[in-house]
């Protein structure tokens, strides 16, 4: 391997501060204007021993943070301005971390378990995600400043060699029993990976030594590059993929730069072309995700948007190139200094990614995909009959402090929504820093304008924040309100599974901008091999009319890239959904089962050599057009002959497999293949299953499925309570409208010594009773794999799974949810032995009322108003949750509210059906 690697002077891209993003500098320069002003954060033994007294790990977290966080601007900004003092306060900021007693976290360091110490033991120092993290900084300083701190402070580097040598690369060379190594893997594992790939290349000269630790992590990458699943899914959701199966793509990114394309090959995995479309396959609208485990619906704006842009344009997926591109702004930064020194330098001299916007006054088109699958006809019998909404006069409106069924009041007005989590908040699945920092090492041609961004986005920018000037430093003990990315990686209770990178090998690079007179005499990490070659991106099959096909996404490899003319106009809504259904069918010969037709697709991009990718012919392309989408997977065997259930192989093996080819095959029609159960259950890496794109999504690993009408999205989640970051959510659905969540899974609170300790399942927002699931007799879910969602059945617009296993009980517990219409119906059917109270629940986002039989929620945002009646007509109590956490209140406001709807008095046989539709 030591042959393959380019030496550490130029085993980092180049940097060259011509590049620089002029707006992003000049944000740096704001935050850092009163740093000169102000001493550095001080971080003291008290702050770091309340964890262990307390409880209590964010105040001093929040600290580190900001020490690190200024440092990175430092460090940028004494590059881009040579400024002597920008240059010695990069210097007091080196320094302070190589005498800071450790750079690990609190709640991972092992010292009280191993030497009953509420202080960092020195001579034992704990390789977690914080110290890898502290490790990938300094490198990359020593790679952007490294001949300035010759001139001005001659030993720094080599100190900087010794305390990463001690504290990370020695102990990741000596010390295999760290849990991140063990199955099932974490998204610690790609993270830490990444980062002590960082510091051994650029930091150890030693050629046998560097050769010893590349060997060991490309080993560790190519582990959970083969544990991740072949739809590409997370189970912790979309919150954490930035620090799982990102990472993991941005460090083999790094590692083919650093071998000149022979190791680090991320398109030799299948499933990595799948996660690359998680992200957009979750958008719910604005800035709103499906989520589930301990993400958030709504997650913090400042996302790495460039390393899925880059991924996205190795991959050829437009739809996940054109969803990052939505949210660049050219006015604003690239991105901000909590994501990380490595990938706040990848992304400012990307000129691809500066390059690439949606028109600012284009009307954004809807995310792309098909006509959702009608649900069967007897389940949809009575929807006609419900269409008349209830009347307004039966509404009770609940004044402050009054509830049945709680000292909360029941009344919830709508919200003012404040900040945005911060990324680092994220929790133990360290969630934001890049240490992997792992920039191809050509500088990729620069885009045209991508595509018009997902839906809503025009109503809702996804880079809006309502708090932008909200500080993280935070020197008190109470909660922070911004959820940092760091902390998304902490607990055994994972981190990303998917974080499946591979060697990314981008698209050639434009002419770099001349280097200043420095850079010029001696370029950092000069770049041996510019004739790299550049693998170019498989097309993508634009999507075939499905009709009335199943769930799932249908494509016709052999389609023209030419522009094509729709194969149906949808008809304009009318009010009334049930008289009028969003979409009516252009086609009346069609079978009337389907009365929703199939989506009118947007004209396909024209090839590449003519139109560059991204360049939209239209700019004022109504919202009904939708983007081309990515070719999807094969589909799988129809659920009614193969019933989903468990995962065949729950350990996906960890060990490194030779990767197969990349692309996988286009789907068959789906009206003789629908998409349904995993056909292998053993998730061979040969197969990526589940790859549906657009109005209807399954991911056959996690159970879940996302089905998007004109105005509601319904998703639902199968799985087991086994999962990473688990919630006991088995069966919980979420119902959107206007692509904002109205019954909503709540995410998490901050994280404490609770989070992941023995007590976690008494935190409300883990227990299943605060999520959209029953209480069976008086018992709620249990934790552990074994309690999993059974008989697992897709297709006919919807789901049906038993939900009996998740409580450990006897008896039948039936849930079938599915979409038609923009009508959400969930029916609960059970048979149960013995007795005790049973109760459904609905965790719900804005003002409720509540009448008889049913609810009316006033969703957030202004998003509309949505109708929840229930058949019987049995009682309701109400639970108001004020929300005191600002992880929690960032995301929904003031309050959540909780219906309790009672079915004990319907017997141990019977039935329950819930209908959801939009108030107009």
């Amino acid at each position: 391997m030591a042959d393959l690697l380019l030496p550490p002077a130029q085993s980092l891209p180049v940097l060259d501060v011509a590049l620089f993003d002029a707006p992003t500098i000049r944000g740096l320069t704001e935050r850092a204007a009163d740093d000169r002003a102000r001493p550095w954060p001080t971080l003291l033994a008290s702050g770091y021993a309340r964890y262990f007294r307390d409880g209590d790990r964010d105040a001093y977290e929040q600290l580190l943070w900001e020490r690190t966080d200024r440092l990175t601007r430092t460090a940028v900004l004494a590059a881009a301005t040579r400024d002597p003092a920008w240059i010695d306060a990069a210097a007091d900021g080196v320094l302070l971390f190589c005498e800071q007693s450790t750079w690990c976290w609190p709640a991972h360091d092992d010292s009280h378990a191993r030497h009953g110490s509420v202080l960092p033991t020195v001579t034992s120092p704990y390789l977690d995600l914080g110290a890898g993290e502290v490790a990938m900084q300094l490198a990359w300083i020593d790679h952007l400043l490294g001949p300035l701190f010759d001139t001005a402070m001659p030993g720094l580097r080599a100190r900087i060699r010794y305390e990463v040598d001690r504290r990370v690369l020695t102990p990741f060379e000596t010390r295999r029993d760290w849990h991140w190594l063990a199955e099932p893997l974490s998204n610690w594992s790609p993270w830490i990976h990444g980062n002590v790939l960082v510091a051994a290349l650029r930091l150890v000269d030693d050629t046998a030594r560097r050769d010893r630790l590349v060997r060991l992590i490309a080993d560790g990458l190519d582990r959970y590059a083969a544990s991740l699943p072949p739809d590409g899914a997370i189970d912790e959701g979309y919150s954490y993929w930035w620090n799982g199966a990102c990472r993991l793509l941005e460090a083999y990114d790094l590692l083919a730069y650093a071998s000149n394309g022979a190791l680090g090959d991320a398109t030799a995995w299948p499933a990595l072309r799948e996660t690359v479309a998680f992200p957009h396959r979750l958008h719910l609208g604005g800035n709103w995700y499906v989520n589930h485990a301990d993400g958030w619906a709504r997650p913090p704006l400042s996302q790495p948007w460039h390393a899925l842009h880059r991924a996205a344009r190795l991959f050829g997926d437009r739809e996940a190139e054109a969803h990052a591109a939505a949210h660049r702004n050219p006015s604003a930064p690239v991105l901000d200094e909590s994501q990380g020194l490595g990938r706040l330098l990848t992304a400012l001299t990307d000129p691809a990614w500066q390059a690439a916007a949606h028109p600012p006054t284009a009307s954004p088109a809807p995310t792309p995909g098909l006509t959702p699958t009608p649900i069967p006809a007897d389940a949809d019998a009575d929807a006609d009959a419900d269409a008349d909404a209830p009347n307004a006069p039966d509404l009770v409106e609940f004044p402050q402090g009054v509830s049945t069924n709680s000292t909360r009041s029941r009344q919830t007005p709508t919200p003012a929504l404040t900040s945005n989590p911060n990324p680092r908040d994220l929790g133990e699945s360290a969630f934001g820093t890049d240490t992997s920092s792992t920039r191809s090492r050509l500088t990729p041609t620069p885009a045209a304008a991508p595509a018009p961004p997902p839906p809503d986005l025009a109503e809702q920018p996804l880079a809006a924040d309502t708090n932008p000037t909200r500080s993280r430093q935070s020197s008190t003990p109470t909660l922070t309100s911004n959820p940092n990315p760091r902390d998304l990686g902490e607990s055994a209770f994972g981190t990303d599974t998917s974080s499946t990178r591979s060697r990314l090998t981008p698209t050639p690079a434009a002419a770099p901008a001349p280097s200043t007179p420095d850079l010029a005499e001696q370029p950092l990490g000069a770049n041996t091999n510019p004739t790299r070659s550049q693998r170019p991106p498989a097309p993508t099959p634009s999507l075939r009319d499905l009709g009335e096909n199943a769930l799932g996404t249908d494509t016709n490899p052999t389609r023209s890239q030419q522009s094509a003319q729709p194969t149906a106009a949808s008809a304009p809504a009318t009010p009334d959904l049930a008289e009028q259904p969003l979409g009516a069918d252009a086609n009346p010969t069609r079978s009337q089962q389907s009365a929703q037709p199939t989506a009118a697709p947007a004209p396909a991009t024209p090839d590449l050599a003519e139109q560059p990718l991204g360049a939209d012919a239209n700019p004022t392309r109504s919202q009904q057009s939708a983007q081309p989408t990515a070719a999807p997977a094969p589909a799988t065997p129809d659920l009614a002959e193969q019933p989903l259930g468990a995962d065949a192989n729950p350990t996906r093996s960890q060990q490194s497999a030779q990767p197969t080819a990349a692309p996988a095959p286009a789907t068959p029609d789906l009206a003789e293949q629908p998409l349904g159960a995993n056909a292998n259950p053993t998730r061979s890496r040969e197969s990526a299953v589940g790859r549906g794109v657009g109005v209807d999504v399954w991911f056959p690993s996690t159970q879940v499925l996302v089905r998007r009408g004109g105005r509601v999205a319904l998703a639902v989640k199968g799985g087991h309570n086994g999962e990473n970051h688990n919630h006991n959510d088995v069966g919980s659905v979420i119902v959107a409208l206007g692509g904002v969540p109205v019954v909503v899974d709540p995410g998490r609170p901050t994280y404490t010594r609770e989070t992941f300790g023995a007590d976690r399942y008494s935190i409300w927002t883990m227990r299943s009773s605060w999520h959209n699931t029953p209480t069976i007799l008086g018992l709620e879910q249990l934790d552990g794999r074994e309690y999993a969602a059974a008989d697992v059945r897709v297709g006919d617009g919807g789901i049906s799974l038993e939900l009996s296993h998740a409580y450990g009980m006897g008896g039948s517990w039936r849930r079938t949810a599915s979409l038609d219409h923009d009508v959400v119906l969930v029916r609960d059917e059970w048979e149960l032995g013995g007795g005790g109270t049973s109760l459904i629940h609905y965790v719900l986002a804005g003002s409720v009322s509540v009448g008889d039989g049913f609810a009316e929620v006033v969703a957030l945002e202004s998003a509309g108003r949505l109708i929840l009646s229930w058949e019987p007509a049995v009682t309701c109590a109400v639970t108001v949750r004020e929300l005191d956490d600002p992880m929690l209140g960032d995301v929904w406001g003031e309050r959540l509210t909780r219906l309790d709807i009672d079915v004990t008095g319907l017997g141990p046989s019977g039935s329950l059906e819930l209908t959801v539709k939009e108030q107009r």
